[in-house]
């Protein structure tokens, strides 16, 4: 119940995630409705604040990461701060957490203030296959609560392993039986028939219409039953046009080209009446016909600009309908949504995934090197941190058969670290060399039993993780004279451009002057067929073999 002035129950904090409706915030008002024995204080990323109020518990708002779209570090520190202050303010001695990513500004606060208790309310009914490391952050919190589900038997998520750890209650609801009508009443007042199977669906802000959201999904499966009428409810945070199935920008121009006629006309009369009508001013509360009087013989010249007025209105509506604009032109070019657009290497319909993205220019680098073609590749990965469509984790071993016999080579594409960079490493008896597009890594380590070659004497070397490396650096090349090696001194010049430049340049080049391509057609074709057989080996599970029909243009 909500606080009154001389309370001195204990103070819980309640913090909820911002989520895509107001469950998490719904689930801590439940709990708050009935902790009876304390004072309720609640902080949310919710949109629906207000509906909180409207409960009667004291209540502030945080702007969640993506509102803000501040770095992750910096917002957490602001989380940290913000909950300090309210824990010293209040004297908070427990801060209840509502969601599925628990935010470590809250491990933050309990670290610098131990006598709060951190408890996590964490749902159940996860998605099969879907974890994040907060589930191993178990000792970090004083109490786990896992809410009752009335769809319990059918859970398959990770947390179904978990449950020791966590005291399981019964399902968490905002009403108490005694105050939820009774079927047929319920029925009556949404005007289902009492005698045919009804659905009710509620899954956070979204619309109908749109069948790319988890709520079109839904609806739209839910309509192939027969004879089953379903029930949508509206999210309280969310806007008109998400209900009516309208893009906001639409509706914002929609609104603009309808009411710019009006808005006119009441222009056109009121200057109209103003040079026909004297109408004297009237003394308020706050201003006296003086004060009046002055504000109205003020220069023009002292009043903000008529665009600074106008741009509080006109920014949101230029930025909105703008991004409308820009998503008609990226379905104009076959993209559903700007995350596709944006994103399109991740998506199988318009791109082979990072191992293609990124591999295939190293992949190049081992066929190259080696003047043959892969015999055979096995590989392993998934999509274990971004859940989109492709890999986002590959570890590939390719097989090869050359005339001094057989080499592995092993590569890897990893997209959640920037260690390391991009390089190639060739290891044999006699030395390795690792070479790069970035000129800087460029390398060659002899082993120590291998014969020592007339030219080490005159080359540099460095310390590289405790051996002796020769850094191959370009332009140094001497002719037979002792000059510098004019061909080196134009790789060194060209060395000089951005990675990728010199790509771009042989290409337009070919296609203006018709100057061959460092990589021909050819050449770029056996590529793409050693690289895309990477993920046919990853969904097989198992070691695949090359046919030499395979490398062949049809």
């Amino acid at each position: 119940a909500p606080a009154s002035a001389a309370d001195d129950r204990p103070r819980v904090l309640y913090v909820s995630s911002n989520g895509a409706g107001v469950g998490h915030l719904m689930r801590l008002m439940s709990m708050a409705r009935r902790a009876e024995r304390t004072q309720p204080l609640f902080l949310t990323l919710s949109q629906a604040i207000t509906v909180v109020r409207e409960q009667g518990y004291p209540v502030e708002y945080l702007a969640s990461r993506q509102v803000t779209d501040v770095p992750v570090t910096a917002w957490h520190r602001l989380l940290r701060d913000r909950v300090l202050d309210l824990v010293d303010a209040h004297d908070v001695r427990a801060i209840v957490f509502d969601g599925t990513w628990p935010y470590r500004g809250l491990f933050h606060v309990v670290h610098e203030r131990p006598h709060v208790h951190l408890v996590w309310s964490r749902r159940a009914m996860w998605r099969e296959g879907v974890t994040n490391p907060m589930l191993d952050e178990a000792d970090r919190f004083s109490l786990i609560l896992e809410p009752g589900e009335a769809a319990a038997d059918l859970d398959v998520g990770v947390t179904t392993r978990l449950r020791d750890g966590a005291r399981r209650v019964g399902p968490i609801t905002f009403l108490d039986t005694a105050e939820q009508v009774d079927r047929a009443t319920a029925r009556a007042e949404m005007g289902l028939d009492p005698d045919r199977p009804a659905a009710l669906v509620q899954l956070g802000a979204g619309n109908i219409n749109d069948t790319s959201s988890l709520l079109g999904m839904v609806v739209d499966a839910l309509s192939e039953a027969p004879d089953l009428q379903i029930c949508v409810t509206r999210s309280v945070i969310a806007s008109e046009a998400e209900q009516l199935g309208v893009d906001l920008g639409v509706m914002i121009l929609a609104g603009c080209v309808v009411g710019f006629f009006p808005a006119a006309f009441g222009f056109l009369y009121a200057h109209w009446a103003s040079r026909r009508w004297e109408l004297p001013l009237r003394e308020s509360a706050e201003f006296s016909l003086k004060d009046l009087d002055e504000l109205s013989s003020r220069d023009e010249s002292q009043l903000p600009p008529f665009w600074l007025s106008l741009l509080p209105i006109l920014l949101p509506v230029v930025l909105i309908a703008g991004f409308t604009i820009l998503k008609m032109l990226v379905k104009q070019y076959g993209y559903d949504n700007m995350h596709q657009y944006r994103n399109w290497r991740w998506y199988k319909k318009y791109s082979g995934g990072p191992i293609a993205d990124l591999g295939s220019h190293q992949i190049d680098v081992f066929n190259w090197i080696l003047k043959a073609r892969p015999k055979s590749v096995m590989a392993s990965g998934g999509t274990d941190y971004y859940k989109c469509e492709w890999y986002d984790n590959i570890m590939a071993i390719y097989e090869y058969e050359t005339a001094a016999g057989p080499v592995r080579g092993f590569y890897q594409v990893l997209n959640t670290t920037s260690h390391g960079g991009f390089y190639e490493t060739f290891m044999g008896d006699q030395g390795s060399i690792t070479i790069s597009e970035d000129a800087r890594k460029g390398q060659f380590f002899r082993e120590v039993h291998a014969k020592r070659r007339e030219w080490e004497a005159e080359s540099e070397t460095k310390e590289v993780e405790g051996r002796e490396a020769f850094e191959l650096k370009i332009g140094e090349t001497l002719a037979p004279d002792g000059t510098k090696d004019p061909e080196g001194q134009r790789l060194l010049a060209e060395s000089r451009k951005p990675v990728h430049q010199l790509h771009l340049e042989n290409f337009f080049n070919a296609i203006r002057t018709g100057s061959p391509l460092s990589c021909p057609p050819e050449i770029g074709y056996e590529t793409a067929v050693s690289v895309l057989k990477v993920n046919e080996a990853l969904a097989a599970g198992r070691r695949l073999e090359f046919a030499p029909n395979e490398f062949v243009v049809a």
